[in-house]
């Protein structure tokens, strides 16, 4: 079955988390939408065969697309080196593939909380340590910031958005979704993740931080949502892991730390119009266009609810 990545991105502003900007960073610019418009994208895993990303790139635009969500790996940075992307970013500069969604994820094993072959699924080690040293610098022993800064300062003329994880919503137990809606998410059936509501929000704040600290201009945005109830806890909890409660340490929510929502919607899987009560199930191409607006519908009446205000809407398939 053919993936079709749908990506929403909303500016949002959140009256009960615009506080004081103590926090470095944080709350001191909103992008200005007009740096974007709507985009159609890909994301190209490994081919190949002589495939490598740059050849991919240039077909990609030859097809037609001018966007692109591409993974960008702390593993891999490791590995390679954290220059090793920017040869293939200058090609998509090249061809015309802009406002890139750089997809932020895969922490090494060391860096992970599980040091096991499944790091990758895992949520990263050190999420609460201090993000910053008293000079100002990032503190290193925060394995996430560390990462974040390093990306966003070489890659920042090539990334526009950056997307906080992949999925971290995912699960099969499907009938605990309901409950996400007055209850923190169980870790152990967030497959993608692992971790606490609390700690995906303490990786919004600290991605957040850092990244707007860098490049004042960028774009934040969720981890590509699956499950609207998802989202309403990030909204109803802040980072501390004493239960989400709001205290000095922790004075926000965690719509303060992003600025456009993603989700993931997939053809094979049915949606509800939470409006009618209607649903879509079946995958032909038009009823999987109604599923992306009805999903979408769907963000919006939760961000009003929860007294987010909607600036604008911006699309990227």
């Amino acid at each position: 079955m053919k993936k079709m990545l749908i990506i929403i991105l909303t500016i949002i502003f959140n009256k009960y988390t615009c506080l004081t900007g103590k926090d470095r960073g944080a709350y001191l610019k909103t992008p200005d939408p007009n740096e974007l418009q709507y985009r159609l994208g890909n994301g190209i895993g490994y081919i190949g065969n002589g495939w490598d990303d740059s050849k991919m790139y240039i077909l990609s635009s030859m097809c037609g697309y001018d966007g692109q969500r591409k993974k960008l790996p702390e593993q891999h940075f490791i590995n390679w080196g954290y220059e090793i992307e920017v040869g293939d970013c200058k090609t998509n500069d090249k061809y015309g593939i802009l406002d890139v969604v750089g997809y932020l994820a895969t922490p090494s094993k060391e860096h992970s909380s599980n040091k096991t072959d499944n790091s990758e699924l895992c949520y990263p080690a050190n999420l609460y340590e201090p993000i910053w040293l008293e000079d100002g610098s990032v503190n290193p022993n925060n394995y996430w910031a560390f990462y974040i800064n390093k990306t966003v300062t070489i890659y920042k003329d090539y990334i526009k958005i950056w997307e906080t994880w992949n999925e971290p919503d995912y699960t099969r137990n499907y009938n605990d979704v309901s409950k996400w809606k007055t209850e923190p998410p169980e870790p152990k059936i967030l497959t993608h993740w692992y971790g606490t509501i609390f700690e995906y929000i303490r990786l919004l704040r600290i991605t957040y931080e850092v990244a707007k600290k860098v490049d004042p201009t960028c774009w934040v945005a969720t981890g590509g949502l699956g499950y609207t109830n998802f989202l309403d806890a990030i909204l109803r909890y802040t980072d501390n892991p004493d239960g989400g409660k709001v205290t000095e340490e922790y004075p926000a929510y965690g719509g303060a730390y992003f600025d456009c929502d993603a989700y993931h919607q997939y053809p094979q899987y049915g949606v509800t119009d939470e409006e009618t009560g209607e649903g879509y199930n079946d995958n032909g191409s038009d009823i999987l266009a109604k599923k992306v607006v009805i999903l979408k519908k769907a963000i919006i009446l939760l961000l009003k609810n929860m007294d987010l205000v909607l600036v604008i809407q911006i699309n990227y398939l």
